[in-house]
């Protein structure tokens, strides 16, 4: 088959099930806050599936998964704070909403200096591990990709294990 062949074909599948996919994504993926990116998502997904390779879109269409494909790419798409979609339109139209353009470089002031104050001796107490994953992410500015990175720890782990740090600075700054 040409690339314009299976094209062809991908674009039957998605108009069968475009009202589904549809409802799918604005109900059970891009739901509650998320809902206003629904159909975007859907569109931006249906374009990257074009983008494609040949060979991929032939056994995508053989296995009779586009509708699926479509829908885990959805998932994928949104949740991830890397992914292409929420640089090219999430995260553009989170900017603009907010009025400020560069939400990535914002330098957040303490609201309380004692809260501030509290959370730095906390910190001190912290084992080395947590106190090193705080100071990379709440001192330096480190994302947690970064800090996935710079250490070579699993992403899912470093936030995981910075909330953990976040919960034990919530006991010792209890008082407050």
């Amino acid at each position: 088959m040409t690339e314009e062949e299976i094209n062809k074909e991908i674009n039957n599948q998605i108009e069968k099930s475009y009202k589904w996919l549809h409802r799918e994504i604005t109900t059970k993926i891009a739901k509650d806050q998320m809902k206003e990116f629904g159909t975007e998502l859907l569109h931006f997904v249906i374009l990257e599936l074009y983008n494609k390779p040949l060979e991929y879109k032939q056994k995508l269409l053989k296995d009779e998964k586009v509708p699926f494909w479509i829908l885990t790419s959805s998932g994928l798409q949104l949740r991830s704070g890397s992914s292409p979609f929420y640089n090219q339109i999430r995260k553009t139209r989170m900017s603009t909403r907010s009025g400020d353009v560069s939400l990535e470089n914002e330098v957040y002031e303490p609201y309380d200096p004692e809260m501030y104050d509290c959370f730095i001796k906390g910190m001190e107490h912290l084992n080395f591990y947590y106190h090193k994953l705080l100071e990379e992410k709440y001192i330096n500015e480190l994302s947690f990709n970064a800090i996935s990175k710079k250490y070579q720890i699993s992403l899912k782990h470093v936030r995981r294990d910075v909330y953990i740090g976040i919960l034990q600075i919530r006991k010792f700054c209890n008082h407050i």
